[in-house]
């Protein structure tokens, strides 16, 4: 069976969790139930703090994607992060 390419989690939907930081860290550290072959995720580049969150947790940035969307009614870029299963599974 070949392992799912993405399910998409909202960290805002998560209850129990000081902050995203400790999400983030927490959900690459347990087993992989959804056998998934890589977790994505992405950030205005203009809010530091997310972006720091995915880089301190051990993603990589993998695009700058220029006025990829919108936010506050502008055209914004967007850092996309992302880790592979062999990088955070044992």
């Amino acid at each position: 069976m070949l392992p799912r390419s993405f399910r998409i989690i909202d960290i805002d939907d998560v209850f129990g969790y000081a902050s995203d930081e400790e999400f983030a860290q927490y959900f690459l550290e347990v087993p992989n139930p959804y056998e998934l072959a890589k977790v994505y995720c992405w950030a205005d580049v203009r809010d530091v703090g997310s972006w720091r969150v995915m880089e301190k947790v051990g993603m990589i940035r993998e695009g700058h994607f220029r006025r990829h969307g919108v936010m506050d009614a502008k055209r914004a870029d967007f850092y996309y992060y992302g880790v592979l299963r062999e990088e955070w599974v044992d």
